[in-house]
C-alpha cells in the first residue's frame, strides 16, 4: 500500500471547491405535496401538515438527470426531518441513480441510527451524480420504510449543487 500527499503552502478556503446550489425542491406538504398523499396534522415539524408514513415507500422525487441544471461535477443532496415515537428499525433515507430501472449508485442513512426523541430530527445524504449519464437515467430520492413503521415526515428537500472537481488537479 501506498500513499501519495500534495501539499501547498496557498492557505485555501474551507468553502475552495463549491460553486453553487443549482437546483432546490422541495416538500413541506403545506402546498406542494408531490402527488396527492395523506398528510397527519397531529405533530408537525413546520405549518400545519406533514406526512404520515406507514407505507413500504415514501413521496419522493425523480428527475431526469439530463434535465438537471449544472455541468460537470455534481452533488445531489436530500433531507427531511423525521419522527417516530418507536426505532425507526430498517428505515431508511435514499438518494440513487437509475437506468432502464436499475440502480447505479445508492446512498442510504439509516434512521434507526437517530435516537426516539419528542422532536423532529433532520436526516440528510449526498450523492454524486455521474458524468457518463444517458438520456434516460434518473436521480430518485424517497425513503424505504420496508418494516412499515409509523414515521412522520415533514420538509423533505432535495437539491444540485456544482463543484468544482476534486479528481481533477488544477496547477
Amino acid at each position: 500500500n501506498a500513499s501519495f500527499y500534495l501539499f501547498s503552502k496557498k492557505k485555501e478556503d474551507e468553502n475552495h471547491r463549491l460553486k453553487g446550489t443549482v437546483m432546490e425542491e422541495s416538500c413541506d406538504f403545506e402546498k406542494e405535496r408531490w402527488g396527492a398523499w395523506k398528510v397527519d396534522t397531529g405533530f408537525v415539524h413546520s405549518g400545519k401538515y406533514a406526512y404520515l408514513l406507514t407505507d413500504e415507500f415514501s413521496p419522493g422525487v425523480s428527475k431526469k438527470i439530463l434535465d438537471l441544471p449544472g455541468a460537470g461535477y455534481r452533488i445531489g443532496s436530500f433531507s427531511a426531518f423525521v419522527y417516530s415515537k418507536q426505532k425507526m428499525q430498517d428505515a431508511v433515507l435514499v438518494i440513487c441513480t437509475e437506468r432502464a430501472g436499475k440502480t447505479m449508485e445508492y446512498r442510504s442513512f439509516d434512521l434507526g441510527l437517530l435516537s426516539v426523541k419528542k422532536e423532529f430530527q433532520q436526516a440528510f445524504i449526498t450523492l454524486e451524480i455521474p458524468n457518463d449519464y444517458e438520456p434516460g437515467d434518473l436521480l430518485k430520492a424517497y425513503v424505504y420504510n420496508p418494516k412499515r413503521v409509523p414515521v412522520i415526515l415533514d420538509d423533505m428537500k432535495i437539491s444540485v449543487r456544482e463543484e468544482i472537481d476534486p479528481y481533477v488537479l488544477k496547477y
